[in-house]
């Protein structure tokens, strides 16, 4: 029982990016927060969430994607929600351009 609880207390401090599975390539990774990865996988931009985040959450920051995107703005489209290795993710298509951040 005790090693179980030591590899549960190790997991829990260890990055979002490493409990998820970082994908192969560093240059994969966009961004990486405490409690929140984004990476690209091919033609597809993946977000894990870390266990801090509330699911209602997640699946309402992919509703109101998908609302924006019903309106016809130029935003990523929202492919799948989906459960990776206990961690809530968000997969939206690739968009070439510039960031919001360095517009």
């Amino acid at each position: 029982m005790k090693k179980a609880a030591e590899k549960k207390a190790v997991a829990a401090k260890m990055p979002v990016a490493k409990k998820a599975g970082r994908p192969a390539k560093k240059d994969a990774v966009l961004q990486e927060r405490t409690d929140k990865v984004i990476c690209r996988d091919k033609d597809t931009v993946l977000k894990i969430f870390g266990p801090s985040y509330k699911v209602s959450l997640i699946l309402n920051e992919a509703m109101n994607e998908a609302r924006a995107a019903e309106t016809g703005l130029p935003v990523a489209k929202v492919l799948e929600v989906l459960k990776l290795r206990d961690h809530w993710c968000i997969r939206r298509e690739w968009v070439e351009g510039v960031t919001l951040a360095d517009a």
